[in-house]
């Protein structure tokens, strides 16, 4: 079994990043504010292989597949500065048999980690837009079990990358939210979008979006170029 293969799993089990912390918290400009937030993605893919195979997966044939996952965010903002640092954590394990009594088992466990810095280009009360530098990490660790064989692998890939994140007040509760970024490195090309609708409870945010995350990798890697897609659903808490 190729890595890309239970590379699949991870990504489209999620993922990738918590794209939203502005604007849900109000305080006076010399203190801080920090939120956290919880979320869920429900991802498609599309991708190929450097040989030139089509690779596709849904969130539901593939979620099954999920031992134990946590995706989250935490955030502190003071001023026109903030900090953020996204984390998933994912362990997927599959088996198949691939001859009359014979069963290969895989197990794919990783970490994307995703930490910025924003400053507050714009900040009013109709909204705020900050421009973000950072970087976006992956970690992937497989193990393959073929009867009396075993075979393990591991991938890591380090991605710098800018962009932007804002709100936009629609009424007092309700808000629009969007992020992009684009950057490389460890990869040729990675680049993010988002954009949703959030609404303000008392004590949490409820985010709806739609989130579109990709990769183009060098031809040292197995895969030629990744692409994940799907509703994304987070809630927010700030205190």
């Amino acid at each position: 079994m190729k890595l890309f293969r239970s590379f699949r799993l991870l990504v489209a089990s999620s993922f990738v990043m918590s794209t939203v912390f502005a604007g849900s918290l109000s305080a006076q400009e010399s203190d801080w504010e920090f939120g956290a937030e919880i979320y869920l993605w429900g991802a498609s893919l599309d991708g190929k292989t450097v040989s030139g195979s089509d690779i596709e997966a849904d969130f539901g044939d593939i979620a099954e597949n999920l031992n134990m996952g946590f995706m989250g965010a935490v955030g502190a903002r003071k001023g026109k500065w903030s900090v953020m640092a996204d984390m998933i954590y994912l362990d997927v394990e599959a088996d198949d048999e691939v001859a009359p009594g014979l069963k290969l088992d895989a197990e794919l466990s990783g970490w994307v980690v995703s930490p910025t810095i924003g400053y507050s280009l714009v900040d009013s009360d109709k909204g705020r837009l900050d421009v973000l530098g950072g970087a976006r990490y992956l970690y992937l660790d497989l193990e393959l079990d073929l009867g009396p064989l075993s075979a393990g692998d591991s991938s890591t890939v380090w991605d710098a990358i800018v962009g932007l994140r804002g709100t936009y007040n629609l009424a007092e509760k309700w808000y629009l939210t969007g992020y992009v970024d684009v950057g490389g490195g460890g990869s040729d090309l990675t680049w993010q979008a988002l954009g949703g609708v959030g609404y303000k409870f008392s004590k949490v945010d409820v985010v709806l979006a739609y989130r579109y995350l990709s990769w183009e990798f060098d031809d040292e890697e197995e895969l030629d170029d990744l692409s994940l897609y799907g509703p994304f659903v987070g809630f927010k808490f700030g205190w």
